[in-house]
């Protein structure tokens, strides 16, 4: 595998892959490429599903999880690897590989969870392909340390049920103090799918919901959201993106399961014939105030893509792309504050996104979730790419987007990673003038200047107007400076200490005159009852 690090421009091979099957619009204010990942000779579907696993390596830089679910092991092809990377340059810290088989699909699904409590996030790959004791199909899940890589669990699904197709947190749903996933099967329960919540502890299972529909494929993909129902737990959304609606077929069904009794509250369905609704979901942001994240959905056919609630599946913005070519998937990817305003934006692709050329090429997107705009446009401009596909964002870093179906010329692999990274914006400091003086804090010289209309010594006074010079100091800050007659062994000595400072304004032509006559007899009035007093 080759890693390149960037910083603003691929490396020549890479450059020549993207000038010539694709065009970038990138504001360089907000984002930058900071490395692709480009196939070897094994790699099949580079750059299909990601995920942002913290700081593994300690550099204060979040690293990254990139999966390859069709990667050949010698001769099997479709046997997976994923392989954790640094974030900062793209090298590569480790590599996870499930079983040298054919058609397992390790890597196909990704989440990241804390299983054993250490305050490291853990990887959960998913392998539907997986074919064990049970048989052909039964998929599996092998969650892995954070910190050292080692394997700390491994579950199975039943014979063909797919177990691992979709994999999401679900936050500690048996109070031990770990954090627990969901895991689809959508083949699972006679071929009605189903969803599972295993331990982070020790991944049994702690509970099982099945479909009652069969061939629904419900289970096949699975979004996070917040704690819909109020009992204190993380529920999820489901997609049965095969679902027949009446006479539909593959209509496809987006479902809250809910935590609390494993029922589905709400529901949202295609209208359709292969609509497909929730073939691709994505957890979102909050956007529409409720203090609970949202969901994005996608589709197979009749470009649907939709911002929803995750409270109660009601349309937030859509993003249903018009004339869209039938039978040409809207895959959603989640949401990330791309130019830094703020407000989440969508991440949205398609294998037929740019349809300016014919036939219609790949592409991925990022729309503003402020105005609905177009921020950034990454198009194919040949077919079959694989651009589209997978678009993800990195929690703590940025974005990434793949490109898993282009071979690279030199190796013959195929799949590109494209990583982006957003630098953190850095806000600048509030300057403020704190005593109104019309000069700034950071360059006033006196920040809590005595602002009276005229200049007081000793308490007397003088009527001369008050005023600032360009340093920030007005005149009665300088008298002020002088001290009190306590301060002095003798009147005569703070008389002396006042004549000098006047004379010295006037010299600097600060007073007139007249003025400075004032300040004189102002201080010595000032004695004269300061003495009084004492």
């Amino acid at each position: 595998m080759k890693t390149t690090p960037l910083t603003h421009t691929p490396t020549r091979n890479c450059l020549r892959s993207i000038l010539l099957l694709t065009s970038l619009s990138l504001p360089l204010h907000s984002a930058e490429l900071q490395f692709t990942l480009s196939p070897t000779a094994d790699n099949r579907q580079l750059g299909t599903s990601y995920a942002s696993v913290g700081d593994i390596d300690g550099d204060e830089v979040a690293d990254i999880a990139v999966a390859d679910p069709s990667w050949k092991s010698g001769i099997n092809l479709g046997s997976g690897i994923v392989y954790l990377l640094s974030g900062a340059d793209g090298t590569m810290i480790r590599a996870y590989q499930g079983d040298s088989m054919g058609s397992q699909y390790f890597g196909l699904s990704l989440a990241t969870f804390d299983a054993n409590a250490d305050g490291v996030l853990d990887l959960a790959v998913g392998s539907p392909g997986y074919t064990g004791t049970p048989g052909y199909g039964t998929g599996a899940v092998r969650v892995y340390s954070g910190a050292d890589g080692a394997l700390l669990f491994f579950s199975t699904g039943t014979v063909a049920s797919q177990y691992g197709s979709a994999i999401a947190n679900a936050g500690d749903q048996n109070g031990d103090g770990r954090e627990d996933i969901y895991v689809g099967a959508p083949m699972a329960n006679s071929n009605r799918g189903a969803v599972y919540v295993l331990s982070g502890f020790d991944g049994s299972i702690l509970r099982t919901v099945n479909s009652p529909v069969t061939f629904g494929s419900f289970g096949a993909t699975l979004a996070a959201l917040g704690d819909v129902d109020a009992d204190g737990l993380k529920d999820v959304a489901v997609g049965s993106p095969a679902l027949r609606n009446g006479t539909v077929g593959n209509a496809g069904k987006v479902s809250i399961l809910r935590s609390s009794d494993s029922t589905f509250p709400v529901e949202i369905q295609g209208t359709a014939v292969y609509n497909r609704l929730g073939q691709t979901l994505a957890s979102a942001a909050d956007a529409d105030g409720d203090g609970q994240p949202d969901l994005l959905i996608g589709s197979y056919s009749g470009g649907i893509a939709l911002l929803v609630s995750g409270a109660n599946l009601t349309t937030i913005r859509d993003l249903t792309i018009p004339g869209h070519p039938a039978y040409q998937q809207v895959n959603v990817g989640g949401t990330v504050d791309y130019d830094e305003d703020g407000v989440a934006d969508i991440m949205i692709g398609s294998p037929a996104l740019n349809a300016a050329v014919s036939p219609a090429a790949g592409g991925s997107r990022i729309v503003s979730g402020a105005d609905g705009s177009t921020l950034f446009e990454m198009l194919a401009t040949s077919p079959d790419t694989g651009l589209g596909v997978s678009q993800s964002p990195l929690p703590g870093y940025g974005f990434a987007i793949g490109e898993n179906g282009l071979i690279d010329a030199a190796t013959g692999g195929s799949g590109f990673a494209y990583i982006h990274y957003i630098e953190p914006k850095v806000e600048e400091p509030q300057v403020i003038d704190t005593d109104g003086d019309g000069i700034l804090d950071d360059v006033d010289a006196v920040t809590q200047s005595i602002m009276d209309a005229t200049v007081s010594i000793l308490g007397v006074n003088s009527s001369v107007e008050n005023r600032v010079d360009s340093t920030g100091t007005t005149l009665a800050d300088r008298f002020a400076a002088l001290g009190t007659l306590t301060d002095y062994r003798r009147p005569s000595l703070y008389l002396a200490a006042a004549t000098r400072l006047i004379a010295d304004l006037y010299s600097k032509q600060l007073v007139s005159k007249k003025e400075a006559t004032r300040l004189l007899a102002s201080s010595a009035v000032g004695i004269v009852l300061g003495s009084c007093r004492r």
